[in-house]
């Protein structure tokens, strides 16, 4: 799997508040959160934004829009989107840990769509491979050049 071209697009339009922004890895086919994203439906394209938009400004809630995994230890690391049956799924990180240690990133990797209660452990597996890789990790590093990876370092 070449990881060499892989980049993190941030989504466009969307403000990046001052403590977390939301972005794509792109550049391999099983990244596909955000082309996903770009071939959504104005409707559906509209109130994903608008629950990036709510959990950029600093909100944890309503988990129906957003949540991460805080008590699965395994994935752990893992975030969703939700609208509908669509899912986004990613990985929070700190990329800038030296000038702002509390600024969140979710780098949203994979795209599925869900049609019944329970998550696809399948889904957060791949984007906890994805977290490591040492690809995405030179992606995010491409637009916050102090990030140097987390893995099992990071705390929510």
């Amino acid at each position: 799997m070449s990881t060499r071209t892989l980049a993190l697009r941030l989504v466009p339009g969307l403000q990046v508040a001052r403590g977390r922004a939301v972005g794509f890895l792109e550049g391999h086919p099983e990244l596909d959160a955000g082309s996903a994203f770009d071939e959504f439906e104005k409707g559906d394209e509209r109130a994903m934004r608008a629950n990036m938009e709510h959990w950029v400004a600093g909100n944890n809630q309503p988990t129906t829009k957003f949540h991460g995994f805080p008590n699965d230890l395994d994935h752990k690391h893992c975030f969703v989107f939700k609208h509908h049956e669509h899912r986004l799924y990613g990985f929070l990180c700190h990329p800038r840990p030296k000038a702002d240690p509390r600024f969140q990133l979710c780098a949203l990797c994979i795209y599925a769509a869900k049609h019944r209660l329970s998550t696809d452990d399948h889904e957060l597996r791949r984007v906890e491979e994805w977290m490591t890789i040492e690809g995405a990790v030179g992606a995010i590093r491409g637009l916050y050049p102090e990030y140097r990876g987390e893995g099992a370092k990071w705390k929510m």
